[in-house]
């Protein structure tokens, strides 16, 4: 499992550093806390899932099982978490704000485009859709980091301007 720690992304550090950043400076319990939470623990969940494809990517037997479930592993949890932060947000009666909507959009739209990308590549096998996939997943991805961190800096601001007119 130590092998594992060295390939984590910087992503999950910064994601961990922006759920400090909300937790200090919001200090009660919104939309954007489950989702920041969410996009945190899924990240954990999609390095743990590629890594444990990754070292079964080359075994014949095992081929066929990890192409479907890359495509499908990634996408359905990008559905499942969409589908749970809508349903805590839902029951504790938390209004998405603009931040928390975009993000759950965009994760709509990664697993749309991991149904898209295993279709595709089962009845075409474009070299389009491979650029687009390899393309738009990272960028998708620092659009989100730049969605979560952009609101914590509004958040920061705005808070430190009421306070400096109290």
């Amino acid at each position: 499992m130590t092998a594992v720690f060295p390939q984590l992304p910087t992503a999950i550090a910064f994601y961990f550093v922006a759920l400090l950043l909300h937790v200090l400076t919001v200090r009660r319990l919104t939309a954007f806390s489950f989702v920041i939470v969410g996009v945190l623990l899924l990240d954990f969940l999609h390095v743990g899932f590629e890594f444990f494809l990754k070292s079964h990517f080359h075994e014949p037997a095992f081929s066929t099982l990890v192409y479907y479930s890359w495509y499908l592993g990634f996408a359905l949890s990008d559905f499942a978490f969409v589908a749970v932060i809508a349903t805590i947000c839902k029951n504790a009666n938390l209004k998405l704000d603009i931040a928390s909507k975009v993000i759950l959009s965009l994760y709509v739209v990664l697993g749309a485009i991991q149904l898209f990308s295993l279709v595709e590549r089962l009845v075409v096998n474009s070299k389009f859709a491979y650029y687009f996939y390899t393309q738009s997943i990272p960028i998708l991805n620092f659009i989100i980091a730049v969605t979560l961190f952009g609101f914590i800096a509004i958040s920061l601001f705005s808070g430190l301007r009421q306070q400096k007119t109290i």
